[in-house]
């Protein structure tokens, strides 16, 4: 049940669980004092995308971050981008897996989940680069009416620790469930000082 305090929750220009970002500023550095300005960058609709080397003629680069500071590329001003569109994704997803159906432009797909190196791209069954996007989000670039699948492969010893885990949890459970009804198996016997014999 709702009511009519939700609607101030509501936001209209949600970019939901990813979005499609035409035009980018570029940042080599992951250091938090960029931070500012790369979130900035999304004010004027730049996505923010640590790349090293990236090409002044790559289509869609609008500027990039120095140090705390947002400068267009060279001889060009610094101009607001397109509007980031978001993308709804495809029926059958989950926390790991998530896929957007063709994109209606070049671009950079950007997933709204907190950066992992463990996360995994593809398109069309090629395995895509992931980027840093706003220095805490991943992103892909890709090319118009192309769909894009991000999954989650976690490394082989997540499930050893949860298997491990789960074991921890039983043993302490027997333990306290033996100490509980056997309380003579942890207590230590009394005993007497040997006395003197009677002479």
């Amino acid at each position: 049940f709702e009511n009519a305090n939700f609607l101030i929750l509501e936001n209209k220009t949600s970019t939901g669980e990813g979005f499609l970002a035409r035009d980018f500023l570029r940042t080599a550095d992951a250091d938090p004092s960029v931070a500012g300005s790369a979130l900035s960058g999304a004010r004027y609709q730049l996505a923010t995308i640590q790349i090293l080397g990236a090409s002044t003629s790559e289509p869609g680069l609008r500027g990039k971050i120095a140090g705390e500071r947002i400068e267009a590329e060279e001889g060009k001003s610094l101009e607001e981008g397109r509007p980031f569109e978001g993308l709804k994704p495809q029926p059958g997803g989950s926390y790991q897996r998530v896929a957007f159906g063709p994109v209606t432009s070049d671009g950079w797909v950007v997933l709204n989940q907190a950066w992992h190196p463990d996360w995994r791209a593809s398109s069309d069954a090629q395995i895509l680069p992931i980027h840093r996007a706003f220095l805490g989000m991943s992103a892909v670039r890709t090319l118009a009416g192309k769909s894009v699948t991000f999954e989650f492969s976690p490394p082989w010893w997540y499930p050893c620790c949860a298997v491990l885990g789960l074991i921890s949890w039983i043993a302490a459970v027997l333990l306290l469930l033996i100490a509980w009804f056997f309380p003579r198996l942890f207590t230590r016997p009394e005993t007497t000082e040997p006395t003197e014999a009677i002479r």
